[in-house]
């Protein structure tokens, strides 16, 4: 790294540190809920923007580090929000009051679920999508059921997602290439060590019900992390005769024919970002003849004529 990049890498990092050391204090002394919503936006939208502007955008930082940003962010967000108090309690008790309500209606039309959960198997469909056609089957709304159905595969993927996955030559990994098992895992072991001092911290203020609502909201993103690690270990590209199948956890997942696809070559990052479906950036890049769908997280759809993917053996991949 030259002088130059060095020092746009360090300007970009001092930039978000101003960003935290300015409203962080602010919220701090004013415990307004106005000052902590834009607190919150500078923490996520204000210091992102700073990161890639100053240092990702010119290849003086790598992509990892907007997502490492932004992510941290957010994280300082929700804790912002909820020390204020009430703003924070009352979104979480929507939110638990909406789900509450979903899975009492699932519950009790768990017959039609569980026949609609096996038909779907039977017909081949990942795990996000059967989940959601069982869902289907209970009467619950579009949006709901896709939002429920990520969640209750996320959830289940980091209970049941420590066996060994399923390895033939027909199955190309993408967690590994860009060294998302790692920061994955820092991310966790970062929320270990900070959520019992904010809990400490709330307590010592006079918020204990804030307290354990941080730490409620920590651990149910530790188990986030590690449910959509799993989901991606468990899944990958699979080449089978027919077909190409994205199956990259529960982020995205498409069945593309291969007579659709037209050839597939090696890339240095993604042509767009409509096309990325990658993780921290893509090495191979599969083009189609005709645009096709593939499916996201909570219901999301993006129609699309190439797919930028990272693959963990990019060099074997072009030649199945």
């Amino acid at each position: 790294m030259t002088t130059a990049a060095r020092a746009r890498a360090g300007l970009g990092i001092a930039a978000v540190l101003v960003v935290w050391a300015a409203v962080l204090p602010l919220v701090a002394v004013t415990r307004a809920p106005a000052v902590a919503i834009g607190a919150a936006i500078d923490l996520t939208l204000t210091a992102g923007l700073a990161m890639y502007v100053l240092a990702v955008r010119g290849g003086h930082l790598p992509r990892w580090a907007l997502t490492l940003t932004v992510a941290a962010g957010a994280l300082a967000a929700r804790f912002v929000l909820v020390a204020v108090g009430i703003d924070g309690r009352i979104l979480l008790a929507v939110a638990l009051t909406a789900e509450l309500a979903a899975l009492a209606l699932v519950l009790s039309r768990l017959g039609r679920a569980r026949r609609a959960w096996r038909a779907a198997r039977a017909d081949g469909l990942a795990r996000p999508d059967a989940l959601e056609r069982a869902l289907a089957a209970t009467g619950l709304p579009p949006l709901i059921r896709r939002v429920l159905a990520t969640e209750l595969h996320i959830v289940g993927s980091s209970l049941s997602g420590w066996r060994r996955p399923r390895r033939d030559a027909t199955i190309f990994t993408s967690h590994r290439t860009n060294g998302w098992t790692l920061f994955a895992g820092v991310l966790v072991v970062l929320t270990l060590v900070e959520t019992p001092l904010l809990h400490i911290a709330l307590v010592a203020l006079g918020h204990p019900i804030a307290a354990w609502i941080a730490t409620g909201l920590s651990l149910y993103s530790i188990a986030w992390l590690v449910g959509d690690l799993h989901a991606l270990r468990h899944g990958g590209i699979v080449l089978t005769a027919a077909t190409l199948e994205l199956r990259l956890g529960a982020r995205w997942r498409a069945t593309i024919p291969r007579s659709a696809i037209v050839r597939i070559e090696r890339c240095t990052g993604a042509p767009s970002k409509d096309v990325d479906f990658s993780i921290l950036g893509a090495n191979v890049l599969v083009t189609l003849a005709a645009p096709h769908e593939v499916r996201g997280l909570f219901g999301r759809r993006r129609t699309v004529s190439a797919l930028a993917l990272s693959i963990d053996e990019p060099e074997r991949c072009p030649a199945a």
